[in-house]
């Protein structure tokens, strides 16, 4: 098995492990992710908005 593939199944398997063990805090840890795209998505929008007009 490549080091790349073993690498994967190994984050995988703690991602997964991570939910079973704490679901709240990797609920809770989703959302902020989320919450942070969305705030980067939407300055990014607006520099380039600026740009444009």
């Amino acid at each position: 098995m490549k080091l790349s593939k073993l690498i994967g199944v190994a984050l995988i398997l703690l991602v997964i492990w991570f939910i079973v063990t704490s679901p709240t805090v990797a609920a809770n840890t989703v959302e902020s992710i989320g919450a942070t795209l969305g705030r980067w998505a939407t300055n990014v929008t607006s520099f380039f908005t600026q740009i444009v007009t």
